[in-house]
């Protein structure tokens, strides 16, 4: 899409008017997708999505001309890139932080249940580990677990219940 046809749309959606919404999204769907099977859950695509979301709310119109360069498809794509970077950062975080904790689990006694337990927790995806672990293990907060991982308590309270179900599933309860 050339800035003439995207800066109309993109002034819309600035006006709460979502109406010429999926023509937009349309235009970074691929590229959302792409980046979200890189992380390899659901999650990713939708952070992406309100990302971009935020990201035209936010954005200054006057910086782009209305002419026939793809400036801010540009402007927008790369955007979305480096938030994809931050994500991966943020999760290779997740994933050390997760395996540490996994590591001090093993000053537990060991014995076959939790040796189950520890396995089972590492087939969970990292967020999800670390908010089970964070809660049921160090009796951690949902708001402290929040915190920690930069999400809001429903997505701590989503990972858990998700976190729980493979368990239950995993110990065929």
């Amino acid at each position: 899409m050339k800035n003439k046809e995207l800066l109309p749309i993109v002034q819309e959606i600035q006006q709460r008017d979502m109406r010429h919404f999926p023509e937009f999204y349309a235009a970074f769907e691929k590229l959302i997708r792409c980046y979200g099977v890189r992380f390899s859950d659901d999650d990713a695509a939708q952070e992406l999505t309100v990302f971009l979301l935020e990201l035209v709310y936010s954005l200054d119109c006057d910086q782009f001309l209305p002419d026939d360069s793809e400036a801010l498809k540009r402007y927008i794509a790369v955007a979305i890139r480096n938030r994809y970077i931050a994500l991966s950062k943020q999760r290779q975080a997740h994933e050390k932080m997760a395996n540490e904790l996994l590591e001090g689990m093993g000053a537990f006694s060991m014995n076959e249940d939790s040796l189950v337990l520890r396995n089972a927790l590492r087939e969970l995806p990292d967020k999800q580990r670390l908010a089970v672990t964070y809660h049921y293990v160090y009796g951690y907060s949902d708001r402290e677990i929040a915190d920690r991982l930069r999400i809001t308590r429903q997505a701590v309270n989503r990972l858990k219940n998700r976190g729980l179900a493979f368990l239950r599933t995993y110990y065929g309860l």
